[in-house]
């Protein structure tokens, strides 16, 4: 312990830690316009609209947006398309929007204000409602840590379980890659195979404190046993099967599985449907929270990666400085108890 927190302690004595002489939490979101030179207006345009608009909320944070000139990892990009109607699409497995035009958005110069609207109202609305609401905790997602552990436990019919292990793990390891955005995951799983039909009593579950739990019941039992989230401990998801477990059957047991942990996560239930942008959500909101706790000393560092946008290591950063601070802190308690007792 000793040697790693003296290893982490020379390794952030080495960054540039200049104390700057605003040192507030803020955020700037980066957005990319894809269009062509002759429509570059729309970019400065729209990205007035949208701060004017961000103004006015009466955000607990300074929030702004700043159309780049290329785009970023952490960038949100707008694309341009021509139709009949005004609609737009958000790609439910990444970070980028398709607009449409229409003649008349074009005729009457509306073009920006659509698409600020698809950005306030669409893209950044449920990271707006957040900061404007400071907060409000649901009360379902976990507290996080930097590390987390989890544990998966599958019960089913012996003769009813078909579980393929490599096809588990090609649909959940991509989920645990992004949710490793967030803090450092270590996943236990177990399966339990059962002669006959399945004893289930939920009331008598075991839920660790130092682990979150997720329970998967697939049973061929008359009796529905209900799919619930525990708050901040895990889940229980159940299905009924009748047949050996199918390919099909299996994913989607996976992806409602998946959809349980975000939530135990704290993932918000809210638009857009793409996981990568709610989770962009959750990384800048557990990064403000480590903010908030560090000393001012090493505030500086973690808001020049904020500055270049990137929010994925600016959190990385504010969880070891956290380290940091806690064990010199556990260190002082641990001296100051010594000579307290020495006197």
């Amino acid at each position: 312990m000793h040697l790693i927190f003296n290893s982490l302690l020379f390794t952030f004595s080495l960054l540039p830690i200049t104390i700057l002489a605003h040192t507030t939490f803020h955020l700037d979101i980066p957005l990319f316009l894809d269009v062509p030179p002759s429509l570059s207006f729309l970019t400065t345009k729209a990205q007035l609209l949208i701060n004017e608009y961000i103004s006015e909320l009466n955000l607990s944070i300074p929030y702004t947006v700043t159309f780049l000139e290329t785009p970023t990892p952490s960038s949100y990009v707008i694309r341009l398309g021509f139709s009949d109607h005004e609609s737009f699409f958000i790609d439910p497995q990444g970070r980028s929007a398709l607009v449409f035009q229409t003649d008349a958005l074009i005729i009457h110069g509306e073009m920006a204000v659509f698409i600020k609207d698809v950005v306030v109202r669409h893209i950044l609305d449920c990271e707006l409602n957040m900061w404007s609401q400071n907060f409000v905790n649901d009360g379902v997602g976990a507290v996080l840590d930097r590390n987390m552990n989890v544990m998966i436990r599958v019960m089913s019919d012996v003769r009813f379980l078909n579980w393929e292990q490599s096809l588990f793990e090609d649909v959940f390891d991509p989920l645990l890659y992004e949710v490793e955005r967030l803090t450092t995951l270590k996943v236990d799983f177990e399966m339990e195979k059962v002669d006959g039909f399945i004893e289930f009593n939920i009331d008598k579950l075991k839920w660790d404190h130092e682990r979150l739990m997720f329970y998967v019941v697939l049973t061929q039992d008359d009796d529905e046993i209900p799919s619930i989230v525990v708050p901040q401990k895990g889940a229980v998801l159940s299905r009924r099967i009748l047949h050996p477990l199918t390919q099909m059957d299996q994913i989607e047991v996976i992806e409602t599985l998946a959809g349980q942990i975000l939530k135990v996560f704290g993932l918000p239930q809210c638009e857009p449907k793409s996981p990568f942008i709610r989770l962009d959500f959750m990384v800048r909101r557990q990064l403000y929270k480590n903010f908030i706790s560090l000393q001012q000393e090493y505030k500086a560092p973690v808001l020049e990666l904020i500055d270049d946008y990137d929010f994925d290591s600016a959190l990385q950063l504010s969880w070891d400085l956290l380290k940091i601070t806690n064990t010199a802190n556990i260190t002082l308690h641990d001296r100051t108890s010594h000579d307290n007792n020495n006197e």
